[in-house]
Protein backbone atom coordinates (compact mmCIF):
# COMPACT_ATOMS: atom_id res chain seq x y z
CA UNK A 1 0.00 0.00 0.00
CA UNK A 2 1.40 3.28 -1.29
CA UNK A 3 0.29 7.19 -0.99
CA UNK A 4 2.50 7.77 -3.93
CA UNK A 5 4.26 5.07 -6.25
CA UNK A 6 6.66 6.44 -8.14
CA UNK A 7 7.75 3.52 -10.78
CA UNK A 8 9.91 5.14 -13.60
CA UNK A 9 12.77 7.65 -13.93
CA UNK A 10 12.72 11.56 -14.67
CA UNK A 11 12.19 14.87 -12.66
CA UNK A 12 9.17 14.37 -10.05
CA UNK A 13 8.29 17.63 -7.57
CA UNK A 14 6.99 16.20 -4.55
CA UNK A 15 5.49 19.84 -2.72
CA UNK A 16 2.70 20.21 0.02
CA UNK A 17 1.46 16.47 0.34
CA UNK A 18 -0.37 15.49 3.13
CA UNK A 19 -0.17 11.11 2.72
CA UNK A 20 -1.79 9.10 6.03
CA UNK A 21 -1.95 5.75 5.61
CA UNK A 22 -2.80 3.21 8.51
CA UNK A 23 -4.01 -0.51 8.79
CA UNK A 24 -3.44 -3.56 10.70
CA UNK A 25 -2.18 -6.55 8.29
CA UNK A 26 -2.18 -9.70 10.39
CA UNK A 27 -0.16 -11.86 7.61
CA UNK A 28 2.15 -11.67 4.73
CA UNK A 29 5.13 -9.31 3.99
CA UNK A 30 4.12 -6.52 2.01
CA UNK A 31 6.00 -3.00 2.06
CA UNK A 32 3.78 0.25 2.95
CA UNK A 33 5.43 4.00 2.54
CA UNK A 34 3.50 7.04 2.16
CA UNK A 35 5.70 7.87 -0.44
CA UNK A 36 7.79 5.07 -2.63
CA UNK A 37 10.53 5.77 -5.35
CA UNK A 38 11.40 2.88 -7.26
CA UNK A 39 12.87 4.60 -10.25
CA UNK A 40 16.70 5.92 -9.87
CA UNK A 41 17.54 9.56 -11.00
CA UNK A 42 20.42 9.90 -14.08
CA UNK A 43 22.41 12.42 -15.43
CA UNK A 44 20.75 15.65 -14.35
CA UNK A 45 17.37 14.50 -13.37
CA UNK A 46 15.83 15.31 -9.77
CA UNK A 47 13.34 14.18 -6.93
CA UNK A 48 12.03 16.95 -5.18
CA UNK A 49 10.25 15.81 -1.86
CA UNK A 50 9.61 19.20 0.11
CA UNK A 51 7.12 20.32 3.08
CA UNK A 52 5.05 17.26 2.83
CA UNK A 53 3.25 15.41 6.21
CA UNK A 54 3.78 11.99 5.71
CA UNK A 55 2.10 9.39 8.30
CA UNK A 56 2.68 5.66 7.96
CA UNK A 57 0.48 4.47 11.20
CA UNK A 58 0.42 0.75 9.45
CA UNK A 59 0.97 -1.41 12.57
CA UNK A 60 1.88 -5.44 11.72
CA UNK A 61 -0.13 -7.89 14.02
CA UNK A 62 -0.31 -11.60 13.97
CA UNK A 63 2.38 -13.09 11.49
CA UNK A 64 2.86 -9.94 9.40
CA UNK A 65 6.30 -8.90 8.71
CA UNK A 66 6.11 -6.34 6.01
CA UNK A 67 8.22 -3.03 6.33
CA UNK A 68 6.68 0.18 6.64
CA UNK A 69 7.95 3.64 5.61
CA UNK A 70 6.70 7.36 5.68
CA UNK A 71 9.28 7.45 2.91
CA UNK A 72 11.07 4.86 0.90
CA UNK A 73 13.36 5.30 -2.08
CA UNK A 74 14.57 1.71 -3.53
CA UNK A 75 17.63 2.47 -4.85
CA UNK A 76 20.30 5.77 -4.17
CA UNK A 77 21.35 6.97 -7.31
CA UNK A 78 25.55 7.39 -8.07
CA UNK A 79 24.47 11.46 -7.94
CA UNK A 80 23.26 11.33 -4.40
CA UNK A 81 22.52 15.41 -4.55
CA UNK A 82 19.74 14.23 -7.38
CA UNK A 83 17.33 13.51 -4.33
CA UNK A 84 16.30 16.67 -2.40
CA UNK A 85 13.87 16.12 0.31
CA UNK A 86 13.87 19.13 2.96
CA UNK A 87 11.37 20.42 5.52
CA UNK A 88 8.82 16.85 5.89
CA UNK A 89 7.32 15.85 8.76
CA UNK A 90 7.29 11.61 9.24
Amino acid sequence: MYGILTEVTGNFDYYHNSIFIGGAPSTGASLTAAIRVTGTPTGTQNYDIRNNILVNAVSNTGTATGKNFGLRIATIPTNQASIISNYNVY
